[in-house]
């Protein structure tokens, strides 16, 4: 990794980070990431950065030296990645659903306080797009909770009575 020969993807961002000081020389960061892990006392299970690359992307894996080693064999390390990667594929897909509930409910309550209002009204009144807006609509006709009534250029959205 060291001999590879550096070559700027974007010298456009590396000018602007050269400028503001948040680059000390070109093609010095891996070596220096390198020689910090070679050099840190603590690594007795010999961890190394992870390097990947393809043609338009590169991707650095830096194993925490932090991490208690004392329960964690090297066939669990994987698992242990893995398992992590789960929660936070499950953290995120909550944030998601909690924000799309949020926006269904938002809409919700526009529609019952203004009763045939069109989706470009809704959408200025919670901040939204147009298509996050419609899909919170059809997951209200999905429910049975909204109609559309009128035709395509007069109508607009109306609760449903229960």
């Amino acid at each position: 990794m060291r001999n590879v020969a550096s070559d700027r993807r974007n010298p456009i961002l590396a000018d602007l980070f050269a400028q503001m000081d948040y680059m000390e020389r070109k093609g010095s960061g891996f070596g220096l990431i390198l020689d910090a892990y070679e050099k840190e006392a603590p690594n007795p299970r010999g961890l190394k950065p992870e390097f990947f690359s393809s043609s338009g992307s590169f991707r650095v894996v830096l194993p925490n030296l932090n991490h208690d080693a004392g329960e964690v064999s090297v066939e669990n390390a994987g698992k242990e990645r893995e398992e992590s990667r789960g929660t936070i594929s499950e953290t995120m897909n909550e944030t998601v659903n909690e924000t799309a509930n949020e926006t269904v409910k938002a809409v919700e309550e526009v529609i019952v306080a203004n009763p045939g209002v069109k989706i470009m009204a809704i959408a200025e009144k919670i901040c939204k797009s147009r298509a996050t807006v419609t899909r919170a609509l059809a997951t209200l006709k999905e429910r049975g909770r909204i109609i559309y009534r009128g035709s395509d250029k007069t109508g607009g959205y109306f609760a449903k009575d229960t």
